[in-house]
């Protein structure tokens, strides 16, 4: 999954990846996806309509994400870098640091960690970004790896 992305400017975040929305919305899962009729049912369910009006935007959540990235440089870094999960939501769009590092000295560098986001509204979209490489450094992303996690698993470890 190797690939080349370039920085804009050293102050702007440089997106690694779009997060899929599978990975961070609640939607319905099918329990038993071999039995057929656990299939049917579940089919059936999506294609219920809801009649009753929904009001999200007033509505306040909390979702808890893991999420990490390996990065290679060409030359030698200079300065700190930071991973950030960018999120959209009713209020906009919102970052929220996962992991920051001094990479003086290096060319390679992995950043991880846990970030829980405060959503208001509707979760509409999920980015994995990187701040402080100069717009001159080519960047590499070995690997970038985001998961949603339990936010009770977060809080006590």
């Amino acid at each position: 999954m190797k690939f080349v992305v370039f920085s804009e400017a050293i102050d702007q975040p440089m997106t690694l990846k779009q997060i899929p929305r599978s990975q961070y919305m609640d939607a319905p899962v099918c329990k038993d996806p071999l039995n057929e009729k656990s299939r049917k049912s579940f089919f059936k369910m999506l294609r219920r309509k809801n009649h009753a009006p929904t009001a999200t935007a007033a509505v306040s959540s909390q979702k808890s994400f893991s999420a990490a990235a390996w990065l290679s440089f060409d030359v030698e870094v200079s300065g700190s870098i930071s991973l950030l999960l960018t999120f959209e939501d009713a209020y906009g769009e919102q970052h929220v640091v996962v992991d920051k590092t001094d990479a003086r000295g290096t060319k390679s560098v992995m950043l991880s960690g846990n970030a829980v986001l405060d959503i208001q509204g509707d979760l509409e979209s999920l980015k994995i970004q990187c701040l402080g490489i100069a717009p001159a450094i080519r960047c590499w992303v070995d690997d970038v790896y985001v998961q949603k996690k339990d936010i009770g698993a977060i809080k006590t470890a």
